[in-house]
């Protein structure tokens, strides 16, 4: 009986001892994600002045790209998580008020943080989707940066990031939500103009820098288990949208019902997305129309 106990002990203890080595080497790889300095080339991009174009960054911001979810409304900056053992996570307040970035940030440093979620110094930004913002166009990003610019002051102090033990385990075996910049497969750089109107390619566009992928997936036939958004449903032709037409895509957006008379989720910014145009919607509404058709993906 000893002996059984002796080698249960064993047992037991190079578990153990595997656990301890295991959560080690996760937690210099996620140290070394988290304290990494990403060298980034950024091109310059003209930055207009004009009240259109102003109210074109705008518009972008609070109806396609949602920044405020995360920003604020005032773009005042947010606490996302305040957990030291995992993380503390602050969206940091964009505006030239005490504590803001918007007076420090030069145009280019607007550019290298929305395109390709670095800081200036080359410490990585968290979450921050620009995966999918390195599609904006020069034009379209060139009227958010002015917008940004011309937001009235707020006077903020964002805590400084900070990034616990089991922050950085999780970091290094890929289970926590980041958009670390090695991830990022987007160049870093969108077109110079992208022509608007009701097509799927200016639908396609839409569909990237609203972030879309995020919870209906990569393919639009439903987030995958791996995804740390809310689930979306399948919007390829064979899908949730399959009996709709596009008359019924707007009324949607515009008022969260579907023609079953299902209300939408409050985890579909509908109301805000609703503020998207005519036009972008019906762009939209081309794109998910054009897709093939595919099966829904598996859940779990």
């Amino acid at each position: 009986m000893k002996k059984v106990f002796k080698w249960i002990g064993i047992v037991l203890g190079g578990l153990v001892g595997l656990v301890v080595v295991a959560a080690l080497v996760l937690t210099v790889l996620g140290s070394l994600k988290v304290d990494g300095r990403y060298p980034t080339d950024v091109s310059g991009i003209a930055i207009p002045t004009g009240a259109e174009a102003i109210a074109r960054g705008k518009h972008l911001v609070e109806a396609v790209s949602l920044c405020g979810d995360c920003h604020g409304p005032n773009l005042g900056g947010n606490v996302l998580l305040n957990d030291p053992k995992l993380a503390v996570l602050a969206a940091p307040n964009l505006t030239n008020g005490q504590g803001g970035v918007g007076a420090a940030y030069t145009d280019a440093d607007f550019v290298r943080s929305i395109r390709q979620g670095v800081r200036p110094d080359g410490s990585p930004l968290f979450i921050m989707p620009s995966n999918y913002y390195a599609h904006y166009s020069d034009e379209d990003l060139g009227a958010i940066i002015a917008y940004i610019r011309s937001v009235e002051p707020v006077d903020n102090l964002i805590p400084k990031r900070q990034t616990g033990i089991l922050g950085r385990i999780l970091i290094g075996a890929g289970m926590f939500p980041t958009n670390m910049p090695e991830m990022l497969k987007a160049s870093g750089a969108g077109p110079s103009q992208v022509a608007s109107g009701e097509t799927k390619e200016y639908g396609e566009y839409i569909s990237y820098v609203a972030a879309c992928r995020d919870c209906h997936g990569p393919n639009f036939a439903g987030n995958i288990p791996s995804s740390q958004a809310p689930y979306g449903p399948n919007l390829t032709p064979s899908g949730e949208l399959a009996r709709w037409t596009e008359a019924d895509f707007l009324t949607a957006f515009h008022t969260g019902q579907t023609p079953t008379g299902r209300t939408l989720s409050d985890d579909m910014p509908w109301k805000k997305y609703g503020q998207m145009t005519d036009m972008e919607l019906k762009a939209l509404w081309a794109y998910l129309s054009s897709l093939q058709p595919l099966p829904t993906n598996p859940t779990r």
